[in-house]
């Protein structure tokens, strides 16, 4: 998406706040004609309607091997109900060293890939190679279910290690302390990393022709972790912008329809990094002047995302809320892009979910989407694309407690993963392959 000069020098009107244009008609005492609110009062808009939008859902690799060998039929209704697939790849699949090839999901009688396989043989967890296992398991998976293919495919790449405290080891070698504690030597700034990965997108690229590929997710994670807690490192956002850029034009080189995009966790950064940046601007304000968390939101989007929206071509933002509806002033503030900045593009929200402990409190995330769509109402909105298929292996143990892959990923601390509780808990069916309210919410449209 390239902004004509004229456009670009209309949103440096907009977003610096002056008064542009002909001062020729000023009134004859001089003074500034009044400004126009920059945050008007939105009108109220219907929700959402499903039949709006592409709808898809998340794929990771042994849910959907396994839930064909369980319960086909149930494969088949996913597909059937979510017509568009979102592969979601590791940039480096740090699992495959401790679990093989269905990392998710056992599927042990398919004969996969052992995990001394892959340490053996590093080359064969590199996003390239595990896209196309994903893509294989998949294409098995619905033929054995007696299903159609996906519409299409899209592609979302992680480049985080699960653990969430830096970028997982992009060659493989991950016998080395530096892959799991702290921040490791290496990033965007490292050039060999660097020509790796776009090596490797521009190849998947070429094999998927994806949709929409989406390079990162939760980059936010960047500058915010939490309220009291600073981002990973601001200053590795510079090499990923520059990253970034370089990204997208190799993949549109090889597919040139493709839609590209970052992934960010809307949540995260409208509410903990959209202030984090303005704390820094604080400076620039007179005593005793407050800076409303429309106008933070503003700043932040303006130089932090406003750039990938011009050098790519959509959104990507991911949604993982509880259904709590104070979470819709942030959401609706989408639908402030085209006034503010001149751009309207189409929102995929290419990961979508609701925090849940255990299966007990499943109902939550049906309640959650029936917000969602209130939230996203007159918002631009292109796609949708549920995080997951199945709850992780093990997360229906008795009584709520874990087992399985859910219990080693998240309580296991001699593995470093660290993945959070309720992430076991993101499926469309259970771990034991029983539809969840969720699933019957899209059967029946969370009517």
């Amino acid at each position: 998406m390239t902004l004509h000069k004229s456009l670009l020098a209309t949103l440096l009107c907009a977003t610096t706040l002056l008064a542009c244009g002909d001062n020729n008609n000023a009134d004859a005492d001089d003074k500034p004609a009044p400004q126009p609110d920059r945050y008007p009062e939105l009108v109220a808009a219907d929700p959402l309607a499903l039949e709006a939008v592409e709808l898809g859902l998340g794929l990771h690799h042994g849910e959907s091997i396994a839930l064909a060998g369980e319960k086909a039929e149930n494969l088949k209704l996913a597909r059937e109900l979510f017509p568009h697939a979102m592969l979601q790849i590791q940039s480096y699949d740090e699992l495959t060293h401790q679990y093989g090839e269905y990392t998710y999901f056992r599927a042990d009688s398919e004969n996969p890939d052992s995990a001394i396989t892959f340490i053996n043989t590093p080359k064969k967890g590199e996003m390239g190679p595990r896209t196309g296992d994903l893509r294989d398991e998949l294409d098995t998976a619905l033929a054995r279910a007696g299903a159609k293919k996906f519409d299409s495919q899209s592609v979302v790449i992680d480049v985080w290690r699960t653990n969430r405290e830096w970028y997982v080891r992009w060659d493989g070698l991950l016998d080395q302390n530096i892959n799991t504690q702290g921040i490791g030597p290496y990033g965007m700034g490292r050039e060999e990393m660097v020509d790796d990965l776009l090596q490797e997108l521009e190849k998947v690229a070429e094999d998927v022709r994806p949709r929409y590929m989406i390079i990162g997710t939760e980059m936010e994670l960047l500058w915010s972790k939490d309220m009291m807690q600073e981002g990973i490192a601001r200053g590795e956002w510079s090499g990923f912008l520059a990253f970034y850029q370089d990204a997208v034009q190799r993949i549109k080189s090889a597919s040139p329809e493709t839609k590209v995009g970052v992934g960010i966790n809307w949540d995260r950064f409208a509410t903990q990094v959209a202030p984090a940046f303005a704390s820094l601007e604080m400076r620039e304000l007179e005593e005793g002047e407050e800076v409303s968390r429309d106008e933070m939101l503003d700043r932040a989007f303006r130089d932090l995302l406003l750039p990938l929206i011009t050098w790519g071509d959509v959104l990507t933002l991911q949604s993982y809320a509880t259904p709590d509806a104070e979470n819709a002033w942030y959401y609706q503030w989408l639908r402030r892009l085209p006034e503010l900045y001149m751009v309207d593009p189409g929102v995929v929200w290419y990961s979508i979910s609701s925090p849940i402990q255990g299966s007990a409190s499943s109902q939550a995330q049906r309640n959650y989407m029936e917000s969602f769509l209130e939230w996203n109402g007159g918002v631009n909105v292109e796609a949708i694309y549920w995080e997951r298929l199945m709850n992780i292996d093990g997360s229906n143990g008795a009584n709520q407690q874990l087992a399985g892959r859910c219990k080693s990923m998240v309580e296991d601390a001699s593995k470093g993963f660290r993945l959070p509780r309720e992430r076991c808990f993101d499926g469309l069916f259970d771990s034991v392959f029983q539809p969840k309210p969720i699933l019957t919410g899209f059967q029946v449209g969370f009517e």
